[in-house]
């Protein structure tokens, strides 16, 4: 409650030059609000939102801190034609060399919660058969599309006519 209470208020301030030096700072809590606050920061236009910039949510998305990393990809799914961010964010963590299981568990969540993108449903059809092809099939099988994305069908049906039995069997 503190903390969406701040964010309010540093909203309500509508003085976005501190808030873009916040976003250097130590504290993570700091740095989380202050990219909240920019997104939510309405301009002289209340319809417009034009504090933030995707150079400003790109660090968040490179960070190895699970809430910091989170708060990017909140932050930039509700912008239109920031997908690749996204992308770049989930890709940087499923090519990571170890993934635990709860890391996994995150990026099926956050890919999930992000699904009916088209970038991001690319991504998930090029790692249907990759390493991380386990959580990506976790993904197809839970995002609420109304018709699954052709492309996801041609990754399914690839998967089916693999050789492999453990493939073929993530595909049904």
């Amino acid at each position: 409650f503190v903390e969406h209470a701040v964010i309010h208020a540093l909203i309500g301030l509508r003085q976005p030059a501190p808030l873009v030096t916040a976003l250097q700072s130590a504290s993570h809590a700091e740095r989380r609000a202050a990219l909240i606050a920019l997104d939510q920061m309405p301009g002289t236009d209340p319809a417009t939102r034009p504090h933030l910039r995707q150079e400003h949510v790109r660090p968040f998305l490179a960070s190895r801190d699970e809430a910091l990393w989170r708060t990017g990809i909140w932050v930039a799914s509700h912008h239109p034609g920031w997908s690749d961010l996204i992308v770049t964010g989930v890709r940087a963590r499923l090519d990571a060399p170890t993934l635990t299981d709860a890391d996994g568990a995150m990026l099926r969540d956050v890919m999930v919660s992000v699904c009916r993108d088209d970038d991001v449903q690319r991504l998930i059809a090029a790692d249907a058969s990759g390493v991380r092809a386990a959580i990506v099939s976790e993904v197809i099988r839970s995002c609420p599309v109304a018709k699954m994305p052709p492309i996801w069908v041609e990754a399914l049906r690839r998967q089916m006519a693999s050789t492999d039995a453990e493939v073929r069997a993530r595909a049904i």
